[in-house]
């Protein structure tokens, strides 16, 4: 619940004016179920897609992953016709299989630390060139995997995304969309649409996700 990037991420995309979802994968904090090495956690991304279509119908959604959440959120955002952009945190390319976002004709945005440990910029920029467009990338000079002391910036290159013309092509057909952020340890509901702070679950096959609802932005 408390990974400080997926917190600001949500921050941002509450400041951009939409609601966000943030929420545990399996096994992690009150969900249910087991570490499946990605394979059952993609069906988690999926019922919380599925949860947001019941909750908000009809409405696109831009899908945001950190680290572990970029690797296991982003291929399920690639191919659902549900999300129509994709944003990459701290992608894990040098332990992990990434071509899933080759060939990928939705809006992506890459933020990554120059000494980021999981992902090197040689490995990163080699990704980011198999990419095909629209693409960005912004590089987080001097910040690790976490990037720790350069949060302000990655809010702030985030919500610029999610205010960009790139991600709004779509805002002809709705009157609002959700930002999904999937991370390994994260989850919370943030829209302002809702009444006051309430814990709600998500129902998966597997069993439970835990999610918080909430009115306004998060404050810290």
């Amino acid at each position: 619940m408390h990974n400080k990037v997926v917190f600001r991420a949500a921050k941002a995309a509450t400041q951009a004016g939409l609601p966000a979802l943030r929420f545990n994968f399996r096994g992690v904090g009150k969900s249910a179920g087991s570490f499946s090495d990605g394979i059952g956690e993609s069906q988690d991304v999926t019922a919380a897609l599925d949860y947001l279509s019941v909750r908000f119908p009809a409405i696109p959604v831009c899908l945001i992953g950190f680290s572990f959440g970029a690797a296991v959120g982003l291929p399920v955002g690639a191919r659902d016709p549900r999300v129509i952009a994709l944003v990459g945190l701290g992608v894990p390319v040098g332990s992990r299989n990434m071509h899933y976002l080759q060939g990928v004709s939705k809006p992506k945005l890459i933020i990554q630390g120059t000494q980021d440990q999981f992902g090197s910029r040689a490995e990163v920029e080699a990704f980011f060139d198999s990419l095909a467009e629209p693409k960005q990338i912004h590089w987080v000079e001097n910040a690790d995997h976490f990037f720790t002391g350069k949060l302000e910036e990655v809010q702030r290159v985030i919500r610029e995304f999610l205010r960009s013309g790139r991600v709004q092509v779509e805002e002809s057909r709705v009157e609002s969309r959700e930002v999904l952020e999937s991370s390994r340890v994260a989850a919370t509901l943030l829209s302002r649409v809702a009444a006051p702070s309430v814990v709600s679950p998500l129902v998966r096959r597997a069993g439970r996700m835990h999610s918080r609802l909430m009115c306004a932005p998060p404050t810290d």
